[in-house]
């Protein structure tokens, strides 16, 4: 979230009022990172300074010895990283469904509507956590 609220302030003005919102378990655990990776969404110098904080931290889901040939292969988008993907979106009958969303996509330049309901009392589905221990990062 810092980075991508950083690309927005650095490409737009800033809004009047903004509201970040962190799921619980997102504050305790990185459990995304290799996502991250797989959608290139940072920048190489992004992930650089991610990996020099994480480094400093000690934090696990980012700082492991597999994460330069992890780098690697994700930014050069080699098999081993994306094949599988690739597969299953043309193999497993989705192709159609997953060009349908992407053109959505593109459509709406990446706007998902979320929360239009008039109200909504049910527990949130991260409530069941007992302990909340920050992430070192």
């Amino acid at each position: 979230m810092y980075y991508a609220l950083s690309q927005y302030l650095e490409n737009h003005e800033a809004p009047e009022t903004a509201v970040v919102i962190f799921a619980p378990v997102h504050l305790c655990a990185i459990d995304n990172w290799q996502q991250t990776l797989f959608f290139n969404y940072l920048t190489l110098p992004e992930l650089l300074e991610a990996e020099k904080t994480a480094v400093l931290t000690k934090e696990e889901a980012v700082c492991y010895s597999g994460f330069p040939a992890d780098l690697l292969s994700f930014r050069l988008r080699l098999p081993n990283k994306y094949m599988d993907a690739l597969i299953n979106a043309r193999g497993n009958g989705n192709l159609a469904e997953n060009r349908a969303k992407f053109e959505a996509l593109r459509e709406t330049r990446g706007y998902t509507a979320f929360g239009e309901e008039d109200g909504n009392d049910d527990l949130n589905y991260e409530t069941h956590h007992q302990d909340f221990d920050l992430s070192p990062m």
